[in-house]
């Protein structure tokens, strides 16, 4: 459902196509657009996340749509959608996206909150050990299947994911968008690269 809502909405926001050229589709051609992101974008003038870009381009049409949001993030599955099947293919040799890679790699093994975990407490070293009704999964290829159904949220973006781990670790989340999460998007979407996308995902 979440899908067939994402393609009405994007329809209704791309009337004239400027929506999608917005996002960084060519010729509106949404294909392979999902394996490309989180990309540079210089006209925000620094690195952005899928979701992040669908608010700022929602917002030129003259439509609110907050990034964590079952708008945006049905509207960011639709754009997936379109790029199933296809590898990740993010380049982080260089530039701001290596810098970007770095700093998500340091915050994905930093510690904090209240039990003192990182990223890498669960998704390394307990890779595959059920938590309560979930197996904790692998970094590797995780990122190309967001946003996913989960039952507490329905719809979930991987930036309200990391909320949600925060929450349960007894860190004070940040919210969607935050460039924190923006790196760990990078890193973990670096780590997808290769993997082919698979939306929708549970």
């Amino acid at each position: 459902f979440a899908l067939d809502h994402g393609e009405e909405r994007h329809q209704s926001l791309n009337l004239t196509g400027s929506f999608a050229k917005c996002l960084g589709a060519k010729k509106g051609n949404l294909k392979g657009l999902r394996a490309s992101y989180p990309r540079y974008r210089a006209d925000l003038g620094h690195i952005a996340g899928l979701e992040e870009v669908i608010e700022r381009c929602a917002q030129k049409e003259g439509v609110v749509m907050e990034n964590g949001s079952y708008e945006n993030s049905a509207v960011s599955l639709y754009v997936a959608s379109r790029s199933n099947g296809m590898p990740v293919r993010i380049d982080v040799s260089k530039g701001p996206l290596k810098e970007a890679f770095e700093r998500g790699r340091r915050l994905y093994h930093t510690k904090s909150g209240r039990l003192n975990f990182a990223c890498a407490s669960c998704h390394i070293h307990n890779t595959g050990k059920n938590l309560r009704g979930n197996t904790i999964t692998t970094p590797f290829g995780d990122a190309t299947h967001f946003p996913v159904y989960r039952t507490r949220y329905v719809l979930q973006s991987l930036h309200l994911r990391m909320t949600e781990c925060q929450l349960d670790t007894g860190a004070q989340p940040l919210r969607p968008g935050n460039p924190a999460y923006t790196d760990l998007e990078v890193f973990l979407t670096a780590l997808s690269n290769g993997y082919p996308i698979a939306v929708p995902g549970a």
